[in-house]
């Protein structure tokens, strides 16, 4: 009661498998335009949340932004970096062999984006085709709440941008990258994932198995 928990899949490892030769794939992503980010380098250390210590394998991605890594089988954080970019990390399995894609956004930082007080980017995985988005926040003074989602894009307080969404993604994976710029320090913000595929479907888990990541 009056109580809430945040809890992160964790994918098992088989012991018998520890030790032996294994991969890992997937794309680093600019969590503004979407776009593949290119030489961005990745680095794997042993164990989950682990962001110091010895690095034991490194890549880097290509011209759309993916990425190869190779080591042995088993669970490890990973470390994406590059210029301009916010450093970021992420807990990885690596498998014999790639089964899935394990993506990353990545904010930029510098003139060349927008300020923003906050920034919420919503990632999943190719089902369901449409995961949404939806800020709710309080307005400037306080006195009345704003939605932010696919069909009210922008909010603006005498014409002041306080909110947008960049993009609907309607085809899968995302990223959908929501931005705060004017924020209310006494308010409460709260962020919500839809799932619009199945919104009519009571019954449907997709969106419990798409990967979501906030």
């Amino acid at each position: 009661e009056d109580e809430e928990k945040y809890t992160e899949t964790f994918l098992m490892i088989d012991e018998g498998q520890e030790g032996q030769p294994g991969e890992a794939t997937g794309r680093i992503v600019d969590a503004v335009t979407g776009d593949g980010i290119e030489g961005v380098v990745v680095s794997l250390r042993k164990g989950w949340n682990k962001t110091d210590g010895d690095v034991v394998a490194t890549a880097e991605t290509d011209q759309s932004g993916r990425y190869l890594v190779q080591t042995s089988i088993g669970n490890y954080t990973v470390t994406v970096e590059k210029e301009g970019y916010v450093t970021n990390t992420r807990n990885f399995v690596v498998l014999s062999e790639s089964m899935m894609d394990q993506n990353v956004t990545m904010n930029p930082t510098g003139q060349a984006v927008e300020n923003a007080n906050l920034r919420v980017v919503l990632t999943w995985g190719e089902t369901p085709r449409d995961l949404d988005s939806h800020l709710l926040g309080p307005t400037v003074d306080g006195t009345d709440y704003f939605h932010i989602y696919y069909s009210h894009k922008k909010y603006e307080e005498d014409s002041m941008k306080v909110a947008d969404l960049d993009v609907d993604d309607t085809t899968s994976y995302g990223p959908e990258t929501t931005s705060l710029y004017k924020k209310n320090e006494s308010g409460t913000y709260s962020f919500y994932v839809h799932d619009y595929t199945n919104g009519g479907d009571d019954t449907s888990t997709e969106m419990s198995q798409s990967g979501a990541i906030v």
